[in-house]
């Protein structure tokens, strides 16, 4: 069992539970530290440190980020930085609305394709007033409340609904990405390094400041690179579940299509294993302290 959990999304991107029950549900399964780190926003941090506090568990703020570089899509995780930071507000500010305007269009399209057929969007905005990162999650949500779905319909309405329309959105590269991370005053971590770990050198380069190397999709060789770069180069260890149902199971959806094995086999697992994914009581200190800068 992992000391900390530093890898989890609330009901402000794409989970579906709210800071206080995420810190509840950490809690029961005995983690004693938490992070949130919602895709693109920052506005369950709040929420998370607030919730952690009363419950005893030991906090720290978290965001993941998206960057192409090098012919590839990485996910890079922000910890224990400022989220009212000038320059790191204006990027949350501008992904939120990317990804509310992917969603109306995906939304729009599901409602004359036929996906959707009772609720409208106002009711999905006024279902989650606070949300920033509007997506697929907000929409089958307000559908399971309107009686049109049931959790039983998820994962056929998970890919006609990301499938259904696009829209633009701007990227950035990973030296921009994580230069707006540490001028936040944060540390950058590279996500889920799931056949990755090979651009650690290049992204160390960029300012990178540590590997996810305990995560449910990365394999025993993902995590022997990852920890091994760390290692020899002084950057932070995480981990989480990067859960986005129950911190280890959500029963009624069953196994994540596609979703590796702990084993990297590429079967099916259960979300059970989910639980044992996290960072240890050292590398949750090593990260707090900033032991590295």
């Amino acid at each position: 069992m992992s000391y900390a959990n530093l890898h989890l999304h609330s009901f402000f991107s794409d989970g579906v539970f709210t800071p206080q029950q995420l810190c509840t549900l950490a809690k029961q399964k005995g983690y004693g530290a938490i992070a949130v780190s919602d895709h693109e926003t920052a506005r369950g941090v709040e929420f998370m440190r607030s919730a952690a506090k009363e419950l005893g568990l030991e906090f720290i703020s978290g965001m993941e980020t998206y960057a192409f570089d090098f012919g590839e899509e990485f996910h890079i995780l922000a910890y224990d930085f400022d989220p009212d930071e000038p320059n790191l507000r204006a990027y949350t500010n501008e992904m939120e609305e990317s990804a509310a305007a992917l969603t109306k269009a995906r939304f729009d399209a599901c409602k004359k394709s036929g996906l959707i057929r009772q609720i409208n969007w106002q009711q999905v905005l006024d279902r989650f007033p606070q949300t920033g990162w509007l997506c697929n999650e907000q929409v089958f949500d307000t559908m399971k409340a309107f009686g049109e779905a049931t959790e039983a319909d998820y994962w056929s309405f998970f890919p006609q609904f990301q499938q259904a329309a696009s829209a633009p959105r701007r990227v950035f590269d990973s030296k921009t990405i994580i230069s707006m991370i540490r001028g936040a005053g944060g540390v950058a971590v590279l996500a889920h390094p799931h056949r990755q770990t090979q651009y650690l050198a290049d992204l160390l380069k960029n300012g990178l400041n540590g590997v996810e190397a305990s995560h449910p999709d990365i394999d025993e060789a993902d995590e022997k690179a990852a920890r091994e770069f760390a290692r020899e180069h002084r950057l932070y260890t995480t981990g989480g579940t990067d859960h986005t149902g129950l911190l280890g199971t959500l029963p009624s959806r069953g196994d994540e299509p596609g979703r590796l094995s702990p084993a990297g086999s590429g079967a099916l697992t259960d979300y059970t294993a989910d639980v044992f994914n996290g960072a240890s009581r050292e590398e949750f200190d090593a990260l707090r302290s900033r032991i590295y800068g």
